[in-house]
């Protein structure tokens, strides 16, 4: 997936896509389950992608849950809680040296989209200011993007009539 802001671009590897049939597991701790498992959510669906280099991980969920009252509810739980939140919630992202941080999280109808980042820290120390700058660009360009459409079309058409 490419993604432009006009200044500079950004290529998104996609690493996995998962439907689940609940959204149990999804949450790691007591808060990630509270918003997630105990929430009223009854399903997800979820895609992974990549920079090309492995620095710089994106992971996008959208959740379904019973009613509009219950999406909104866990938005709100995650809004107040991000940074816990982006910590506690598993990935299919691979465990490497990163730093998790919350990119967005919206509500359309009884559907709660969360996006999430990891950079790999180790990695861009090893790899240089050239590659670090590339990078930074690269993580501006899709940041923007994701914020002004954080549904990803590519996972999302299907699901988009069932939200509501």
């Amino acid at each position: 997936m490419a993604y432009s802001n006009g200044d500079a671009e950004a290529t998104m590897h996609v690493k996995g896509t998962w439907d689940h049939e609940s959204c149990a597991g999804a949450g790691r701790s007591a808060l990630g389950r509270k918003a997630f498992d105990n929430g009223g959510c009854l399903y997800g669906i979820e895609i992974a992608m990549e920079n090309g280099s492995g620095l710089f991980w994106i992971d996008q969920r959208v959740f379904a849950y019973r009613d509009e009252a219950s999406a909104e509810a866990a938005r709100k739980l995650i809004e107040q809680n991000a940074d816990e939140i982006a910590e506690a919630m598993s990935f299919g992202i691979p465990e490497i040296s990163a730093h998790h941080a919350l990119g967005s999280v919206d509500t359309f109808g009884r559907c709660m989209v969360v996006a999430t980042a990891a950079l790999d820290m180790d990695g861009i120390k090893r790899s240089g200011k050239q590659a670090f700058d590339k990078l930074q660009d690269q993580v501006v360009v899709v940041w923007t993007s994701i914020k002004v459409e954080p549904v990803n079309a590519y996972m999302f058409g299907a699901y988009q009539e069932s939200c509501g």
